[in-house]
C-alpha cells in the first residue's frame, strides 16, 4: 500500500488519540485536528469486529440501508493477510508482506450478491459549529478479475439522508477488469478527497459516511478495501456576539405595521423591557420608522414599523437595525444586524381599449360616445386620477351625462382599481386629423396615455365622370352621374376642361355650372379646337366650400376633314391625330427622317420623336390617322405613299410592321388594341415590313365606295412585339389619294422564261419583269392558246382561257404548275397587264412569252403508309390498302413511328408490296432508326420477285434512298426484309418507276437495239455521229423520234446531207458538240411545231466570195444569236435592217442602222453586214457560225402592200419557195440579195 515510514508513525499517534476519545458507536470531532481511521487495530482475524464508529452492510443491501439498519454488521466474516481472498463475503484485507497493515471490503459471489456499504458515524462535541470539513479515504485492490467495480461516496446529518458527492466517487475505470489474479500489485491504490463547506454542524450535532461498493457481477469479482480514512473539521470562533434579522417587507403590503425579527448570538439582552432610542434603522426609506420593539426572550425581540405611504419606486436591498451596547448583556458595543431587502411597488394604471375609432365625423357635430376603462395592475395609493385635455374630445363618468368635460378628475380610495369606464365624445370643428392621446395619471402611478383616432370631414361627397359624347371639331357633351354628400348640400356642380391632365375650377380652359343638388346632370363643352386633345372632368362643390373631381378622361375633337384629292408630305400644318396612349414606341411628326423633304410621319422611342428607332422589348400598338371627304360616286381610287419599315418577320409571320385602313369616323382608333377586320373597316395592302429604304407603295384600285359622299377616316398602325426586330421602324412620307389614272396595256413583254424544278406533276418556272403592273400565267398542252385574255377581266387560278388553264395572276415573277401528267409535254404563255389604273386591267395580247417544258415520268406505285391503321407499339403482323390499291403486309411490324409522316417499322419481319403488272425501274424509298427503335447504322435489303435487287442504308439521320436501273417488266412483288435482328428501322415514302424500255442508244460504234430508230423513235446520241459521205462519216442520212445528244455525245451533219428530227431537240454536250456544216441540214418535221427545243447547237453558213465594204444580207437559223457577236469585225453602224414602218408611206422603205449591237437575231429577219473592217480586196466566202438553240415553229412577220420586207430563213434547214409562197398569199414576188 505504499505507505511511508512517516505514515505509520503518524498513524500510531492518530491511534493513540483515537483510543482516548472515542465513544462506542461514534467518533467524537472534538477540534480542528485530523479524525482518522487505517483499521490496522483491528489485527489479521477472519471475523474481527470494525472500530466502535464503523458498520457495513450486510450482503446485497448496500443501496438501501443506512446507518440504523438493523442487518448492518460490526464485525468481518473473512480474512486474507495473504493477496488470496477465497470467496464472497466481508474481508479483513491485508498485504501479505506486512500483515498489520489492514483494510475493510468485499468480495462478492454467487452466495454473496452486490450491492454492499460501509458506515461511519461522527459527533461534534468541540462546544461549537464545526463549518468546514475535509475528507479523504484510499481504496485498494487485492483481486482482479473479469468483472468490475465502483464506488459511491454519500454524506448525511442524521444517517438516513444521504447527499452524494460525486467528488469521492470511484468508477468502473479506475479498477479494470482482467484475467484473474491475487497478487497484490502497484497501481492498485487510488485516493480520494472531498470537501464540504457550510455544513453548519452545531455542537452535539452528527455526520456520517457512506461508500456504496458496487460490482458488475455476484461472480467473477474483483476484491477491493477501504483504508486511511481522514476527516478534519473546521470550527467557528466560538467568542463573537452577533445579531440576525428576518423579515418580509413589501411597499404597500406588509411594509405598514411590518414585522422584524431580532436574534442574539454570543450574546443576550441586558433585560426584557427596551428603550427605542437604542433601536435604529439603517438605509430605511423615507417615511419608515419604528413604532415598537417587544421581548420574546433573552436572544429574541421583535420591531414593528411604521409606514406613512411616501412613495418609492426602487428596491431598498440594504435595510438593517442597530442594536446599542445598552441593551446587551456583554457587549461593550453596538451589534449592526445583516441587510434585507424591502421590495418597492411601481404603482400602474392599466388603459383597455377604445370600444371604437371615431372614423370621419361631421364638422360641428357632436359623436355618439366611445368607451374605454382604467385599472390597475398594483395596489394603488389614494388620491386623485386625472384625464388630461385633447382637442376636440370630452370626456364623462356616465353614459347618460351630456355634460361632457375637456377634462375629468376622480378620487381614488387606494389599493386595487377595478375597470373604471371612461365615456367619450368627439366634435370636430375643422377638417383636420385628430388622432392623439389621452393622459391619466395619479395616486402615485405614472401617467400612460390612451390613444383615440378621429377625423374631422366635411362629408363623403364624390361625382362620376361621364363619358364625352357627340364629339365634333368644335364642342362636345359630358357631365356628371352619381352624386352624393354625407355633410351638408351640394351647391354647384358642371364639368371643367383643358390641355392638362386634372383641370380644377381655379385652373382651366373651360367649366360650365349646371346647377345644385344631387341630380344626374349634363354639361356642354364648347368653344373648342378642330383635332385638338382634351382633359376634362366632372366637379361637384359642398355647401361647406369643399369640391371633388370624378376621374379625368381625355377626348380629341374631330378633324375638319381635308378634301379629295388629298396630298400629304407633312411639311405644313399637321392635322394627323396620333392615339399613341402611354405605348414606348409612339407616332410622331417631325425630322428625324424624311424622303426628299424635310419631315415625315414616323415611329420613334424618344419621348420628343427626334430619333427613329424603336425599342423591340417594349410591346407597342399606336395609331395616327387623318379623316378625308370622299367624293359621292367615288367607286375606286389609288393610294401611294413612300414608305420604310424593316421590324420584324419570322418563318412567315409577322411580328414588328404597319398597317394602312380605311374605317368610318365613328371608329376610333386606341392605343394597345390592333385594328380587325370588319364593320366598314378596310385594310389595304397587308403587312409592311422588311424594307429598309424609302419604296413607293401604289394601289390603284382601292375600293371606297363604302365612303362614297361621307368622311373616310386613313389610319396607319404600327404593330410591336416585345421580342428582337430590326431597325429602322415604320415611316410614312408622299400620301396620295387620287382617282386613278386611265388605264392601257402594258408595252413590252416579260422576258427570258425559264424552267426550274420538274417533276411529274408539277413545273416551276420564272421570267423576267419588265413596267407592267403584273402577269397572267397560262398552262397549255399546245403552243397556240387558241383565245387570249379578256380586258377587265380579272382572272383567278383554274379559270379556262381557250385549251389552258390560268396558273396566277400576280406581279409575281415566279410560277409553279401542278396536278399535270407526267411525261407530257406543257407550253407557258405569260400575258403583261396593267391593272393598278380606271379601266382594268388591260393584257397585252401580242407576242406574249411562250416556253414548253415536259413533265417526267412519275411513279409506277407510290406508298406513304397513311392508310395504316392504327398507332400501336406492339410488333405483329400489319396489314392495309395501299395509296394506289392492293393489300400491304408487313410481319412482325410497329406503327407508332413517324418520318415525312405515319411510318411502318419492321423487327425480324418483311415488308411486302401488292402484286404490280407494270413492271419496276428504279426504288426510292425514306428511312430511319427513332430513339424507339435502334441506333448506329443497319441496312435493308430489296428484294423483287424474290431475288436480291440492292441494299438501302440506314442510321439515326433520314435518309432518302433510290435504287437505279432495277428493269424488270411484267408482275413484280417488291420485298424490304431487316438484316438486323436487334435494330428496327422505319419505312416512309416508298416508290418505284414502272418499267420502261431502253432508249434506242448510238454508242459512238452501233445502235444499241442492233437495227438503228424508226422514224418515230426517240434516240440518244452518247458517243460520237457523223452524218455524210466522208470516209469518217457513220451513214448518209438520219431520220428519228425525238433527238438528244449526251454529255458524252456529238454530232456533225456534212455538207449536202441531211437529218429530220420528228419532235423535240436537246443538246446537252454544249454547241461545239452539235455541228451543221454549211450545206447541211437540220430539219424539224413540220407536224411538230413547237419551239421547245434545249440547248445551243452551231449552225454554219458561207457567203458568196466578197471582197472589203462588200454587203450580204443575213437571217440567223437559232435564237440567242447576238448580231455583234456573228461578225465581230463589223463596224457597228454598218448592220442594217431594211424597215417599211407604214402601209400609207410614200416610198418603199430604207436601210436602218440597228439600234443596238448587242440586241439578238430576230427570227425570220434579215439583217444586211458589211464585210469585216479587216477584210481583203481578194474575194472570199465569210465562213459565218450561228451558235444558239435551232429554231422552230411559224414566224409572223408584218408586210405591206406594195412595199419591201427584208425576211430571212429562220431555220437551219432549207425551205422550199414555192410552198413558202403557197402559205403566204400576199406575197407576189421573192428578191434575193446578191
Amino acid at each position: 500500500m505504499r505507505k511511508t515510514n512517516y505514515f505509520k508513525s503518524s498513524l500510531m499517534v492518530l491511534l493513540f488519540c483515537f483510543g482516548l476519545t472515542s465513544l462506542w458507536g461514534q467518533i467524537s470531532i472534538s477540534n480542528n485536528n485530523p479524525v482518522m481511521e487505517n483499521f490496522n487495530s483491528m489485527g489479521t482475524s477472519g471475523t474481527a469486529s470494525l472500530p466502535s464508529n464503523w458498520k457495513m452492510s450486510a450482503a446485497g443491501q448496500g443501496t438501501s440501508a443506512n446507518w440504523s439498519t438493523a442487518t448492518n454488521v460490526t464485525a468481518v466474516t473473512q480474512g486474507a493477510s495473504s493477496g488470496s481472498p477465497a470467496t464472497g463475503a466481508r474481508y479483513n484485507f491485508g498485504n501479505g508482506a506486512d500483515t498489520s497493515d489492514r483494510a475493510i471490503g468485499f468480495m462478492t459471489s454467487s452466495g454473496y450478491a452486490t450491492p454492499n456499504a460501509i458506515f461511519a458515524y461522527y459527533k461534534n462535541t468541540s462546544g461549537i459549529n464545526i463549518s468546514d470539513l475535509s475528507i479523504s479515504f484510499d481504496f485498494e485492490r487485492y483481486r482482479i478479475n473479469s468483472n468490475t467495480v465502483a464506488v459511491t461516496f454519500y454524506t448525511s446529518t442524521n444517517g438516513t439522508d444521504w447527499t452524494e458527492r460525486s467528488s469521492g466517487n470511484i468508477d468502473t475505470t479506475v479498477f479494470p477488469a482482467g484475467s484473474n489474479s491475487y497478487t497484490w500489485t502497484g497501481g492498485t491504490v487510488t485516493s480520494r478527497s472531498v470537501t464540504l463547506t457550510n455544513v453548519n454542524i452545531a455542537n452535539d450535532g452528527e455526520f456520517y459516511l457512506k461508500w456504496l461498493v458496487t460490482h458488475s457481477s455476484n461472480t467473477n469479482s474483483p476484491a477491493i478495501a477501504l483504508d486511511n480514512v481522514s476527516l478534519t473539521a473546521t470550527l467557528q470562533n466560538p467568542t463573537s456576539p452577533n445579531l440576525t434579522i428576518s423579515g418580509t417587507l413589501s411597499e404597500n403590503t406588509t411594509l405598514n405595521n411590518g414585522v422584524v425579527s431580532l436574534a442574539l448570538a454570543n450574546e443576550t439582552f441586558a433585560d426584557n423591557v427596551f428603550d427605542l432610542s437604542n433601536f435604529s434603522l439603517n438605509n430605511a426609506p423615507v417615511g419608515v420608522s419604528i413604532g415598537t420593539v417587544d421581548y420574546i426572550n433573552e436572544t429574541s425581540a421583535t420591531v414593528t414599523l411604521v409606514y406613512d405611504g411616501t412613495d418609492f419606486d426602487a428596491n431598498v436591498t440594504n435595510f438593517s437595525i442597530t442594536v446599542a451596547s445598552g441593551e446587551l448583556t456583554t457587549s461593550t458595543n453596538a451589534l449592526n444586524s445583516n441587510n434585507i431587502t424591502i421590495t418597492a411597488v411601481n404603482e400602474a394604471l392599466v388603459l383597455g381599449n377604445m370600444s371604437a375609432g371615431f372614423g370621419n365625423q361631421c364638422l360641428n357635430q357632436l359623436s355618439a360616445y366611445q368607451t374605454f376603462t382604467i385599472s390597475s395592475s398594483t395596489v394603488l395609493k389614494s388620491g386623485n386620477i386625472s384625464l388630461a385635455a385633447l382637442n376636440g374630445f370630452t370626456y364623462s363618468e356616465t353614459a347618460d351625462n351630456e355634460n361632457y368635460t375637456s377634462t375629468l378628475t376622480f378620487a381614488h380610495a387606494g389599493g386595487i382599481l377595478t375597470n373604471k369606464t371612461i365615456y367619450v365624445k368627439f366634435l370636430p370643428t375643422t377638417a383636420v386629423s385628430y388622432n392623439g392621446n389621452i393622459a391619466v395619471s395619479g395616486a402615485g402611478a405614472p401617467s400612460v396615455n390612451r390613444s383615440v383616432t378621429g377625423s374631422g370631414t366635411n362629408g363623403t361627397i364624390a361625382v362620376t365622370t361621364v363619358t364625352a359624347s357627340s364629339i365634333g371639331s368644335e364642342s362636345a357633351v359630358s357631365g356628371g352621374s352619381a352624386l352624393s354628400n354625407s355633410c351638408g348640400t351640394i351647391s354647384a356642380k358642371g364639368v371643367v376642361w383643358a390641355a392638362t391632365v386634372n383641370p380644377t375650377i381655379e385652373s382651366h380652359l373651360g367649366i360650365t355650372n349646371d346647377g345644385t343638388g344631387t341630380d344626374t346632370y349634363t354639361s356642354s363643352i364648347t368653344d373648342l379646337s378642330p383635332n385638338t386633345t382634351y382633359n376634362y372632368r366632372a366637379y361637384v362643390t359642398s355647401s361647406s366650400g369643399t369640391t371633388v373631381y370624378g376621374t379625368n378622361y381625355t377626348f380629341t375633337t374631330s378633324q375638319v376633314a381635308a378634301n379629295f384629292p388629298f396630298n400629304e408630305d407633312f411639311e405644313g400644318t399637321n392635322n394627323w391625330v396620333v392615339a399613341n396612349g402611354t405605348q414606348t414606341n409612339k407616332w410622331f411628326v417631325g425630322s428625324a427622317v424624311s424622303n426628299n423633304s424635310t419631315k415625315s410621319l414616323y415611329i420613334s422611342n424618344n419621348a420628343s420623336g427626334t430619333t427613329h428607332n424603336y425599342a423591340t422589348g417594349n410591346a407597342s400598338t399606336v395609331h395616327a390617322y387623318r379623316d378625308i371627304l370622299i367624293p359621292t360616286g367615288t367607286a375606286n381610287i389609288t393610294l401611294s405613299f413612300d414608305w420604310i419599315s424593316n421590324g420584324e418577320m419570322l418563318s412567315g409571320n409577322n411580328y414588328d410592321y404597319f398597317r394602312v385602313w380605311l374605317v368610318p369616323t365613328s371608329y376610333i382608333p386606341s392605343a394597345s388594341s390592333t385594328i380587325t377586320n370588319g364593320s366598314g373597316r378596310i385594310q389595304v395592302g397587308g403587312y409592311f415590313n422588311q424594307n429598309s429604304t424609302f419604296t413607293t407603295y401604289t394601289n390603284s384600285s382601292v375600293n371606297v365606295s363604302s365612303f362614297a359622299g361621307q368622311t373616310m377616316r386613313l389610319v396607319f398602325e404600327w404593330v410591336n412585339d416585345s421580342s428582337d426586330g430590326n431597325q429602322p421602324p415604320a415611316a410614312i412620307d408622299n400620301i396620295h389619294l387620287k382617282l386613278p389614272d386611265p388605264c392601257i396595256a402594258p408595252a413590252n413583254q416579260a422576258t427570258n422564261l425559264t424552267f426550274g424544278t420538274i417533276s411529274s406533276t408539277s413545273i416551276a418556272g420564272s421570267f423576267t419583269s419588265t413596267t407592267a403592273d403584273g402577269y397572267l400565267v397560262v398552262i397549255s398542252p399546245s403552243s397556240n392558246l387558241g383565245a387570249n385574255p379578256t380586258n377587265e377581266t380579272t382572272y383567278t387560278a383554274g379559270q379556262v382561257i381557250g385549251n389552258g388553264t390560268v396558273i396566277q395572276s400576280s406581279n409575281l415573277t415566279t410560277f409553279t404548275a401542278l396536278s399535270l401528267t407526267p411525261t407530257t409535254t406543257y407550253y407557258i404563255h405569260v400575258f403583261a397587264y396593267n391593272s393598278e389604273c380606271l379601266g382594268g386591267p388591260l393584257y397585252n395580247i401580242t407576242t406574249p412569252l411562250t416556253g414548253s417544258a415536259s413533265t417526267i415520268d412519275g411513279p409506277c406505285i407510290s406508298e406513304s403508309f397513311t392508310n395504316i391503321p392504327g398507332s400501336g407499339s406492339g410488333y405483329e403482323t400489319r396489314t392495309w390498302t395501299g395509296d394506289n390499291g392492293g393489300t400491304w403486309t408487313a410481319t412482325d411490324a410497329r406503327v407508332d413511328q413517324t418520318i415525312t409522316g405515319k411510318a411502318i417499322t419492321i423487327r425480324n419481319g418483311i415488308l411486302t408490296s401488292p402484286t404490280s403488272n407494270n413492271g419496276i425501274g428504279s426504288l426510292t424509298v425514306t428511312t430511319r432508326y427513332s430513339a424507339a427503335t435502334g441506333d448506329g447504322t443497319g441496312t435493308i435489303n430489296v428484294y423483287v420477285n424474290n431475288v436480291l435487287k440492292g441494299t438501302l442504308n440506314v442510321s439515326t439521320s433520314l435518309q432518302t434512298q433510290t435504287i437505279n436501273d432495277i428493269n424488270i417488266s411484267g408482275d413484280v412483288v417488291i420485298e424490304l426484309r431487316n438484316t438486323s435482328t436487334t435494330k428496327r428501322p422505319s419505312i416512309d415514302d416508298l416508290s418505284w418507276t414502272c418499267y420502261e424500255e431502253p432508249p434506242i442508244t448510238w454508242t459512238g460504234t452501233a445502235w444499241s437495239n442492233g437495227t438503228g430508230p424508226s422514224t418515230t423513235d426517240p434516240i440518244f446520241v452518247d458517243g460520237d455521229l457523223i452524218i455524210g459521205n466522208s470516209a469518217e462519216a457513220d451513214m448518209a442520212t438520219l431520220e428519228t423520234g425525238e433527238l438528244t445528244i449526251t454529255q458524252n455525245g456529238s454530232i456533225l451533219i456534212e455538207s449536202g446531207h441531211f437529218v429530220t428530227v420528228n419532235g423535240k431537240i436537246t443538246n446537252e454536250a454544249g454547241a461545239e458538240n452539235f455541228i451543221v456544216a454549211s450545206g447541211a441540214n437540220l430539219i424539224q418535221d413540220e407536224t411538230y411545231t413547237a419551239n421547245d427545243n434545249v440547248g445551243d447547237i452551231t449552225v454554219q453558213r458561207e457567203s458568196q466570195d466578197i471582197v472589203r465594204l462588200d454587203y450580204t444580207l443575213w437571217s440567223s437559223p437559232v435564237t440567242g444569236q447576238q448580231l455583234q457577236d456573228f461578225s465581230p469585225q463589223t463596224l457597228p453602224n454598218r448592220i442594217y435592217t431594211y424597215e417599211t414602218t407604214g402601209a400609207t408611206e410614200a416610198t418603199n422603205g430604207g436601210y436602218v442602222v440597228v439600234p443596238s449591237v448587242t440586241d439578238d437575231f430576230e427570227n425570220g429577219k434579215g439583217y444586211l453586214f458589211r464585210a469585216p473592217n479587216t477584210w481583203g480586196t481578194t474575194p472570199a466566202p465569210y465562213a459565218g457560225e450561228f451558235v444558239g438553240v435551232p429554231f422552230n415553229g411559224n414566224v409572223t412577220l408584218p408586210v405591206y402592200p406594195t412595199k419591201y420586207t427584208s425576211v430571212g430563213n429562220p431555220y437551219p434547214s432549207n425551205i422550199d419557195s414555192e410552198l413558202f409562197m403557197s402559205a403566204n398569199g400576199s406575197v407576189s414576188t421573192l428578191y434575193f440579195w446578191n
